[in-house]
Order: C-alpha cells, then sequence, then structure tokens
C-alpha cells in the first residue's frame, strides 16, 4: 500500500518546499536542544538572556529536590535550611545567590550573621574521608 504524500506540500511550488524544509530544520533544532537541557538538567531564564545576561547569570537555580529558585528567596520566604543541603559549600552558595538578590537572609542560613551559612554542614566529602584517612594514619603511628 503506498502512503499518501501530504498534498498541499506536494503540490507546492520548489520556493515553498524549500522553506518547509527550513521551518522543519529548525523546529527540529529547536527540539533537540530542549532535549539536551533537559538531559543536563540546565535551565536557562531566557527573559534575562534577551537583555543581555551572560549565560551564567542567566542559569536558573535548583534546589536538590528539583524546585525552581529563580526569584533568590526559595521555595517561599524560609522554606529552606541547613538540612536542605548536602555541604557547607552547596549551601553557602545558595546563600551568596540569595544574598546578593535579595540584600538579605530570609531562610536565615547564617545564624551568627558572619556571612559564613550553616557552618556546621561538612565542608566537602573529600575533605571529610581525607581527614578521616590522615587521623588513622596518625593513631596508627602513635600506638
Amino acid at each position: 500500500m503506498e502512503i499518501p504524500k501530504f498534498k498541499p506540500l506536494a503540490e507546492g511550488s520548489e520556493k515553498s518546499k524549500n522553506i518547509f524544509k527550513y521551518v522543519l530544520g529548525g523546529a527540529l533544532v529547536v527540539l533537540v536542544a530542549a532535549l539536551g537541557l533537559e538531559v543536563t538538567n540546565n535551565d536557562y531564564d531566557l527573559g534575562k538572556l534577551a537583555k543581555g545576561s551572560s549565560w551564567k547569570d542567566a542559569k536558573v537555580m535548583r534546589d536538590k529536590s528539583g524546585n525552581v529558585v529563580t526569584d533568590g528567596s526559595g521555595k517561599y520566604t524560609n522554606d529552606y535550611n541547613c538540612d536542605d543541603f548536602d555541604t557547607q559549600q552547596e549551601a553557602q552558595r545558595f546563600f551568596d545567590k540569595v544574598k546578593a538578590d535579595t540584600g538579605k537572609d530570609p531562610n536565615r542560613l547564617d545564624g551568627d550573621k558572619d556571612q559564613v551559612a550553616c557552618e556546621s554542614l561538612p565542608k566537602r566529602e573529600k575533605e571529610e574521608k581525607t581527614k578521616e584517612v590522615l587521623e588513622k594514619v596518625v593513631e596508627t603511628v602513635t600506638e
């Protein structure tokens, strides 16, 4: 059985066929780009890009639950606390972004107001593991 052709395109001029090819190609490029952003979990604020912001400034932040954090205040004014972050560096990046956007610390991540957020969280996993290994070596050597 033969598949029928799309009549308006089949009967159209060569110029309209070429325009359709460009439109279809452009749509395909947009879809592939959107898929790439989705797969890599990157989102950008197109409004900021249109105003001339850099790609870095237009990147939309997300918390570890996947919630979009674009306005700097998080889920709501005080929905974030130190338990929402795995490391101090992660909390510090979020704190710095919110502070730059709002000029405040609505989540109260910096309890002692020394500009260091969530000081009780571990610094980095690698640093912690390195410290543990060094402590074990020191214990072994001193025994």
